[in-house]
Parts: C-alpha cells; sequence; structure tokens
C-alpha cells in the first residue's frame, strides 16, 4: 500500500478504492490469499443478511462459535450487531464445546452463530433435558462453514426446538450469500440466494447446469457462481 491513497497491492497494482481490510485465507493449504474488502461491504452484508434474512434488531444479543479472525466471526460477532445496536459475547477463551454451553447459559444469547462441527458435539450435553433449558434463550441459530447433514438438522430441532439457518459464504465474498430463511428451512438444503445476490450453478464450460440433482457437486467439476447485484 502507499502512503497517499493506500491502494497500492503487493505487486504494485492500484485499487480503484480505499482498502477497510484484508481477510487471509488458505488455500489448497499451501499458500495464504488476502481477500480485498471496502468500507462498504460491512454495510452490505449487514443490510442484506443480518437484516433481511435473520431479523437482526437492538434487542438481540448475539454470540458467535468462530471468532473475529474469522471473517464469518468478525461479521457474527462485531459488524452485525453494531449496525442494528444490538450487544454481543466475546469468547476470551479457546473454544470447546463445555465452554460454549457455559457462555450460553451464563449471557442468555438470543442469535447463536455455529458450525457444523458443533451441532452434533453439543447435544446431549450435559443433558438433553438441561441443554435445552440452557439454549432456551436463542432464538435463532445459524450455521455455516461447511454443508450441515439433515439427521444434524433433524436432531438439534428436536432437542431444542429451534431450526438452523444453513448457508453459504466465503471470505471473498466475506459473508453468506445463500441462506435458509427462518420458518423455511429444509433439512439438507442450504435455502435461497441472500437479497443482493445473483448465484447460478455451472459445469467446467460455466454453462448453467439444468437439473443440478443429476451431477455431482464436487470442486472442481462443479462450481457454483455468485455475483453481487449492482
Amino acid at each position: 500500500m502507499d502512503s497517499g491513497g493506500q491502494r497500492r497491492a503487493c505487486g504494485g497494482e492500484h485499487f480503484p478504492f480505499t482498502i477497510r481490510h484484508l481477510c487471509l485465507h488458505l488455500r489448497q493449504r499451501r499458500y495464504a490469499q488476502g481477500a480485498v474488502h471496502r468500507h462498504a461491504d460491512m454495510l452490505v452484508t449487514s443490510r442484506n443478511y443480518a437484516r433481511t434474512v435473520l431479523g437482526l434488531r437492538a434487542d438481540d444479543l448475539t454470540f458467535s462459535v468462530s471468532k473475529l479472525f474469522f471473517a464469518y466471526g468478525l461479521e457474527n460477532g462485531m459488524y452485525f450487531p453494531l449496525s442494528v445496536g444490538a450487544r454481543t459475547v466475546l469468547n476470551p477463551e479457546r473454544t470447546n464445546v463445555q465452554h460454549v454451553i457455559e457462555m450460553v447459559a451464563r449471557h442468555r444469547p438470543t442469535v447463536f452463530f455455529a458450525v457444523r462441527l458443533f451441532m452434533p458435539r453439543s447435544c446431549g450435553k450435559p443433558s438433553g433435558q438441561a441443554t435445552a433449558r440452557i439454549f432456551s434463550s436463542i432464538r435463532m441459530c445459524v450455521s455455516a462453514g461447511e454443508a450441515l447433514p439433515a439427521e444434524i438438522f433433524n436432531a438439534w430441532k428436536r432437542q431444542f426446538a429451534i431450526e438452523i439457518l444453513d448457508g453459504i459464504g466465503s471470505t471473498e465474498m466475506l459473508h453468506m450469500f445463500i441462506s435458509s430463511r427462518p420458518g423455511a428451512c429444509k433439512p439438507g438444503s442450504c435455502g435461497f440466494p441472500v437479497p443482493g445476490y445473483e448465484a447460478k450453478i455451472v459445469d467446467d464450460n460455466e454453462e448453467s447446469v439444468r437439473d443440478a440433482r443429476s451431477v455431482k457437486p464436487t470442486f472442481p467439476r462443479l462450481s457454483a457462481v455468485v455475483r453481487a447485484a449492482a
């Protein structure tokens, strides 16, 4: 970055906007890449997802299993609640299931952001009935990071009487671009494009796939092409 507009990339290229931050992520576990985001990007994700999909409001208290150094956790634990004047809970300790459950019991969050691995490990701890009471303050539960199997969705809903809003996002897009909707969750499905985004499934030739059910969705054979609508 140069000292003037702070827009120079490492390779010398100038960006046509002022950089707010770089979200680093790994590709093929070999090297880190920086996803460049503008100041306006956090406003877009807060409006399109947090407000429109989640219906986040000022009296909410959010709690994210993922920490702030992840793009997913950064939005959940900072930008989203601050965008509506809500509060957030931050975990200063190393994340583990038991500690997360204790924090939920202590702080009583209303919107809970988790990941797929947390869900089955939390069911039945410390006991089904006790954990159901602990999670009774939560009105909205979100999962991301990897696909949520239908059996985990169903087990969680049976135990806690809460739907899980599964979704797809990426560091490059900053947060969710496809998500389930409250009251319209389908087990094993990640839902619909978030308002403000357009999505389609394409093959290796970037041609639209008419029936995605007939194609095994494995990378790189099948890719989801997503862009933010202007």
